[in-house]
């Protein structure tokens, strides 16, 4: 059995369940995405949409609180003695991913602790119809829930989406993207949807975004950012990979999809390192 400490929220646990998927698939063996008490993240959402989809491949999710403790001796070694630390991390078959942005083919064998965010998107097109199988009838799930519950005639025509990342990025190395690089890039003749992670209003968008419905945590889950995202007919993602994921599914429903170039503000990633094919780029500045 191959475990994969569980890190984040649910965008970048989307990422380490598509490189679970991978590594099921490169070793044959049974893959654990685990938790635990001993490091902060909630699993609820990602628990959900597993339960939910059942698949030859699948990978399972479980709270396991000794390999916690196990990994959190490891990181207070390393911080203390760097060679202590690595003989720890060794004698338990630890492999860390230190660049998250970096292809980790790792050298697997029954009983490793693998570590790491994983947000390259080589994985998740490694297993790509694997990926879209299980995530496609979800989203299209949960957004037809969502038109129910809210009676909306707007998601249920076609439409555009602008996702807004700020939260813990205002002041931060990954940067708040400015809006400014989407003036005139806007399709007129679609209505326009934003979904955010803030409390952002419309008064808090330039003049040219006028959005026929806003989206923030208070009215919309995770899940159903992602599948509004998921929905629609063109999409303008922000660097968070929540709207990643839903520009994924989006693109492989024929959707037109763009990212900002480049990714982050100043926290160096590879020249249109989350570019997929037929995704494009907008260039974008930072505020």
């Amino acid at each position: 059995m191959i475990r994969i400490q569980s890190a984040g929220r649910l965008g970048n646990q989307l990422f380490i369940w598509a490189f679970a998927k991978y590594i099921k698939g490169l070793h044959h063996e049974r893959v654990v995405i685990f938790n635990d008490s001993f490091h902060a993240g909630e699993l609820s959402e990602l628990q959900e949409f597993m339960r939910a989809t059942v698949q030859a491949d699948q990978v399972d999710l479980k709270q396991m609180n000794t390999l916690g403790l196990i990994t959190k001796i490891a990181d207070k070694f390393s911080s203390m003695n760097a060679k202590f630390g690595q003989a720890f991390g060794h004698f338990f078959e630890i492999q860390q991913q230190a660049n998250p942005y970096l292809y980790l083919e790792p050298i697997a064998t029954s009983g490793a602790i693998i570590r790491g965010f994983f947000q390259n998107p080589a994985y998740a097109e490694a297993v790509h119809s694997s990926v879209i199988a299980d995530l496609n009838p979800y989203t299209l799930r949960i957004l037809d829930e969502k038109r129910s519950n809210l009676n909306s005639v707007l998601l249920r025509n076609d439409y555009q989406v602008l996702h807004i990342r700020r939260g813990d990025y205002i002041g931060s190395s990954f940067g708040v993207v400015d809006l400014q690089y989407l003036n005139g890039q806007l399709r007129a003749d679609l209505p326009l949807i934003v979904t955010t992670d803030s409390d952002i209003s419309r008064v808090d968008l330039p003049t040219f975004i006028k959005p026929k419905e806003i989206f923030t945590p208070q009215t919309a889950s995770g899940w159903e950012a992602i599948s509004i995202i998921a929905g629609a007919k063109r999409v303008y993602s922000s660097n968070s990979t929540l709207s990643w994921w839903g520009s994924y599914v989006a693109l492989n429903r024929g959707a037109e999809v763009f990212l900002p170039e480049p990714w982050y503000k100043s926290i160096s990633v590879p020249e249109f390192h989350f570019k997929t094919s037929r995704m494009k780029v907008i260039p974008a500045q930072f505020i």
